[in-house]
């Protein structure tokens, strides 16, 4: 979709909606030239190369995460397009976060539940936001295929970005 080749529009949405969740880089040069600019700042500060590996096996496992969010997408699709009016469904969007994603007569509307359960307010959407609702929750499953190496401790982080090496 990227360079235009992708003439099914749903497909192309799709996959738009999939590249705003921001879970992957489907691009290889993009993450290949990202690895090699924090390799030119490894050389000029003395960091460990860490976050450049780091850069390097992300793109290693987006090519399943991406696999796994579309097949998703199109499951999830296909019951967002079935629900009626007044029916809902639940979405895991982020750890700790879901969103509840009700089909009105010709609209949408989503309730957002924090990290704690507390609901927050019920607000409408557009037709092009429930794309990405839905691809935020096929992403969720797709990023928990693999571990994140980002997802440390404050302490953890702030001794991987000095110069102490793989931590």
């Amino acid at each position: 979709h990227i360079k235009g080749r992708l003439k099914d529009p749903k497909k192309r949405e799709m996959y738009r909606a999939i590249e705003r969740t921001g879970g992957l880089k489907t691009d290889m040069v993009v993450s290949e030239l990202e690895a090699l600019a924090a390799g030119r700042e490894v050389a000029k500060t003395g960091l460990s190369p860490h976050k450049a590996l780091e850069r390097v096996y992300a793109w290693e496992d987006n090519v399943f995460k991406l696999e796994e969010a579309v097949r998703n997408y199109k499951y999830m699709d296909k019951l967002t397009g079935d629900l009626k009016p007044g029916q809902w469904m639940d979405l895991e969007l982020t750890k700790g976060k879901r969103g509840r994603l009700t089909r009105g007569d010709g609209t949408w509307k989503v309730q957002v539940y924090g990290k704690k359960g507390r609901p927050g307010k019920s607000t409408g959407i557009r037709q092009s936001q429930v794309r990405d609702l839905i691809a935020q929750a096929s992403m969720k499953p797709a990023l928990d295929l693999f571990f994140d190496y980002r997802d440390v401790s404050n302490l953890a982080s702030i001794i991987r970005d000095t110069a102490s090496g793989f931590v």
